[in-house]
């Protein structure tokens, strides 16, 4: 039985093959947990990628807990919480960034909302646009064939037609909702365990909004903050590939015909047969799309921590399967924090140290928006990390 409470915070991190994303993830939450009575647990799912080579030797502090297959999302994390030791249980994407001030501004905010169920947070993705799934409500039969038939995109702020990403309430304001996100729940460890988990027949996907549900059945609140936020590149743990596709729809049938038993056979039949209509046009649509372009040289503009920066720039780097092959910066050039739009062509390289935080950079992101494209280093780190849009999957160069 897990010694719940023994601690303050446990983080669960389920990894599959995003090595780099989680390198700078986990400084991200090191960072935060400063001064925290706190532990950090990550569930790697059989990874064939550097995760077991690089990351146990920069995190010796970390517990990690290496899976000789993938057993899905939902199971990973039910596996962590059985040696979790914290009061709460911070549920967290390998692809997302925290800022500095998370865990203290969750402590205030549960302390002025009392929150006693999940907490989600406002998520923002690698080009500082917000994430609306952030906060959603229950998807019912109409709400999900709204979203389904894409009335949603019409109708973005509407109470009934946007229900599922719960358009009518602003994402700058906390709320009570039905709905959070998996990729950073933060749930007290007595209402995880009371209500059972994750459910395993998830394997991925799905398994989020299921929780949510159980935790609002069992009269518990569940909240969205506006702040922290975080950024969750998204793009990378979520690759949108025909695989996606299928297990997506798949996991829909499963909340389909688990929660939806008092309805009519003739409700459910229509229901099912809106998922895998949606789901074939989405897997068409995924096929005409074009190939990502590669992962090649850019023309990046350094701004942020000094030391950060003079590390970057004495660095040489390696382009994955890129004839250009290595590269260094012959000249960098430094922008500052209002210089406004760097540029067409031009990348930012958000540079994160003592004296530039995660946060401040957060703030630069939400100045500037997406007419700008953002790369994240902390220093130390093995690679630059980025990502342009939570449709395509995050972008790595490799520091030699």
């Amino acid at each position: 039985m897990p010694r719940f409470g023994a601690m303050l915070f446990s983080v669960i991190i389920v990894n599959y093959n995003v090595c780099h994303f989680l390198e700078h993830c986990l400084r991200s939450v090191w960072k935060a947990l400063e001064g925290m009575d706190a532990e950090v647990i990550v569930v790697d799912n059989a990874s064939t990628d550097a995760s077991a080579a690089l990351l146990p030797k920069q995190f010796p502090t970390v517990q990690f807990i290496w899976l000789k297959e993938n057993l899905g999302f939902g199971k990973a994390n039910n596996l962590a919480m059985e040696k979790a030791r914290g009061q709460y249980l911070l549920i967290l994407n390998p692809d997302t960034l925290i800022p500095e001030t998370f865990f203290k501004q969750f402590l205030e905010k549960q302390g002025t909302h009392r929150i006693n169920g999940a907490t989600g947070f406002r998520m923002i993705d690698g080009s500082g646009a917000f994430l609306p799934e952030s906060k959603r409500g229950f998807p019912d039969g109409m709400t999900s064939f709204f979203k389904m038939s894409g009335f949603i995109r019409l109708f973005p702020r509407h109470r009934k037609i946007a229900k599922y990403y719960l358009g009518h309430l602003s994402p700058a304001e906390d709320h009570v909702v039905e709905i959070l996100a998996g990729a950073c729940m933060m749930i007290p460890a007595v209402v995880y365990q009371q209500v059972g988990g994750f459910d395993e027949a998830f394997f991925m996907y799905g398994e989020d909004i299921d929780l949510s549900y159980r935790i609002s059945e069992a009269g518990f609140s569940n909240y969205y903050l506006s702040e922290p936020s975080l950024i969750h590149f998204k793009g990378e743990s979520t690759r949108k590939d025909q695989q996606y596709v299928r297990r997506f729809y798949e996991a829909m049938i499963i909340f389909v015909d688990k929660h939806f038993r008092g309805g009519s056979a003739a409700w459910k039949l229509l229901m099912r047969g809106g998922i895998l209509l949606s789901g074939s046009l989405s897997a068409i649509r995924n096929g005409l799309k074009k190939a990502p372009k590669p992962i090649g040289k850019e023309n990046w503009k350094l701004m942020g921590d000094p030391e950060t920066i003079a590390s970057l720039m004495q660095s040489e780097f390696a382009i994955p399967e890129s004839p250009e092959g290595k590269f260094s910066f012959p000249q960098p050039e430094m922008v500052t924090g209002h210089s406004g739009p760097i540029g067409k062509g031009s990348v930012l390289v958000l540079c994160l140290g003592e004296q530039f935080t995660l946060r401040q950079a957060m703030g630069i992101m939400e100045e500037h928006g997406p007419a700008n494209s953002y790369r994240f280093y902390y220093q130390g780190a093995a690679s630059v990390i980025g990502s342009d849009s939570s449709d395509e999957n995050g972008r790595v160069w490799l520091l030699k």
